[in-house]
């Protein structure tokens, strides 16, 4: 069965194959090859069985399939007309599910992105999804404001990210002041800045909390991305709009995730 946008819609001037993989509906993987540029695109089935999540997921494809073609375009007039530029222009979004509660669907997506340079650059993008409102929230949107976010969890967050930093780069932890500055900067990093992701390990409320740190942030791109994931406190719910709260618990044991 043919899913998401037709054919017609999904083929482009030269493509040398545009397909969708084979998946179990209504999930959807489309794969678009063309001289200009190589196009990936994925969703799985639990965020395609919701059909306002599906129509989002399917214009956020055209928006990324757009600036993909748009920067194509501008390198094939700069370089006075290119035959074949699929190895300079890659794109990859596979969405995955974080989590499934029963309000609510979390969804991740580690975005590579491929121009011309070196190497890919990469970022994450995230969907929370309110399944009794029908629609799409940001994460921070659940907290009373951005400044309480960041103070019911900096101080653990910092102590973990330096962890990890000490450790990728192999350094004492001493190394690490114990505030979390940016790379190359005076200027503290803040997790409300950074991607937030929501996240259970009971499958029913929300109990950890995880911070995705994109390269150049917190460290050089050889030391890649930084994954904190901490669990949810009785400061954190505190910090959580009143409607909301019940949609958090502190976990029963320190296994977060």
């Amino acid at each position: 069965m043919r899913l998401g946008l037709s054919a017609a819609v999904l083929m482009t001037a030269g493509a040398v194959g545009a397909k969708e993989a084979p998946v179990q509906p209504p999930g959807r993987s489309v794969h678009i090859a063309t001289k200009a540029y190589d196009f990936s695109y994925s969703y799985p089935a639990a965020a395609g069985r919701i059909p306002a999540l599906k129509e989002w997921l399917d214009a956020d494809f055209l928006r990324k399939r757009a600036r993909i073609i748009k920067d194509t375009d501008q390198e094939l007039k700069d370089a006075g007309g290119v035959a074949d530029m699929a190895s300079h222009f890659k794109q990859e979004v596979p969405w995955q599910v974080v989590d499934n509660l029963p309000g609510w669907l979390s969804l991740s997506a580690q975005i590579r992105y491929l121009s011309g340079g070196a190497h890919s650059n990469y970022w994450f993008e995230t969907v929370l999804w309110d399944k009794a409102a029908n629609r799409k929230r940001d994460a921070l949107s659940l907290f009373v404001s951005k400044a309480e976010f960041t103070k019911a969890l900096r101080q653990k967050f910092c102590t973990e990210l330096n962890r990890q930093r000490a450790r990728m780069n192999d350094v004492s932890i001493s190394d690490y002041a114990g505030e979390c500055h940016a790379l190359a900067s005076d200027a503290l990093l803040d997790p409300a800045d950074e991607v937030v992701v929501l996240g259970s390990s009971d499958h029913t409320h929300f109990n950890w909390i995880g911070i995705l740190i994109k390269p150049y942030d917190a460290d050089g791109f050889a030391a890649g991305s930084y994954d904190i994931t901490l669990p949810v406190t009785p400061a954190i719910i505190a910090a959580v709009r009143p409607e909301y709260r019940a949609a958090f618990a502190v976990p029963k044991s320190s296994a977060t995730r």
